[in-house]
């Protein structure tokens, strides 16, 4: 199978545009250049990162990796929680049912 098809509209028969399937859905990979920085914020020196010549699966994951990290660098981040001082209603934060007498949970209180 050839990497080019021929599509041609429906309204203009005579009219047929090619083209190349491969260039619309390949990745462009430049040689880029990474700093090597010290603790100091001191440049020690640089390598190279090229990515067309390392295998499929070691591009997919570096590929993958920086996509999970910039889209967790884009998150707010203000999640939080309510502390027993922050709740509304009792004295005192609900806390789980696990080891309460009265309740189904308690492995204590097996029906014989």
């Amino acid at each position: 199978m050839n990497s080019f098809t021929t599509i041609a509209p429906p309204d203009a028969a005579a009219l047929a545009i090619t083209v190349d399937i491969a260039s619309l859905f390949s990745i462009v990979s430049k040689v880029a250049t990474l700093l090597i920085i010290s603790y100091e914020r001191e440049k020690i020196g640089e390598t190279y990162l090229d990515l067309r010549t390392a295998s499929e699966e070691i591009m997919r994951s570096v590929f993958h990796h920086a996509i999970v990290t910039d889209l967790q660098n884009k998150r707010q981040g203000t999640a939080s929680t309510l502390t027993c001082g922050e709740v509304r209603g009792g004295r005192i934060k609900p806390r789980g049912r696990y080891m309460k007498i009265t309740t189904e949970f308690n492995p204590l209180m097996e029906e014989i």
